[in-house]
């Protein structure tokens, strides 16, 4: 796991104890960042993917924003990712402690280009395609 921006213990502790998941076609797949992920491994492998990212638009810098809000972000997310194959997913809490957040695996999505999104929706860290395709939190700090 690389993070180039040095992220809060607590914030990178949320990160590591959310299981990410999206559903392609008839299969759900879980991303975790703390063990491997061979459904994912298989998944990019049959599908040719070499970059992909894991977005929300929920909750802006851990902020637990309205149903409304969220649903307003996340509907801006999606209009900004048309030109990509994107899958529905959502982030879980594995301890209950953060409500469940829409999200979406993005395939063919650069670093840079999922970086600057996270950035622009308030995200603290975004996952992205790492070495042999395992999930890599890369954080997205604040433009000053």
């Amino acid at each position: 796991m690389n993070t180039p921006h040095t992220l809060h213990e607590d914030i990178l502790a949320a990160y590591q104890t959310t299981d990410f998941s999206f559903t392609a076609g008839d299969k759900t797949i879980a991303i975790c960042l703390d063990g491997p992920n061979q459904d994912l491994a298989a998944y990019l492998e049959r599908e040719l993917i070499t970059e992909w990212a894991y977005l929300t638009a929920f909750n802006p810098y851990f902020n637990e924003q309205t149903e409304a809000f969220n649903n307003e972000q996340h509907k801006e997310l999606l209009e900004r990712l048309t030109a990509y194959q994107v899958c529905p997913g959502e982030g879980r809490d594995r301890a209950g402690l953060w409500p469940v957040e829409q999200g979406v695996f993005v395939a063919g999505i650069t670093r840079d280009e999922a970086e600057f999104l996270g950035r622009d929706f308030g995200q603290y860290a975004i996952l992205v395609s790492g070495a042999n395709g395992e999930a890599e939190l890369l954080s997205c700090p604040p433009m000053l």
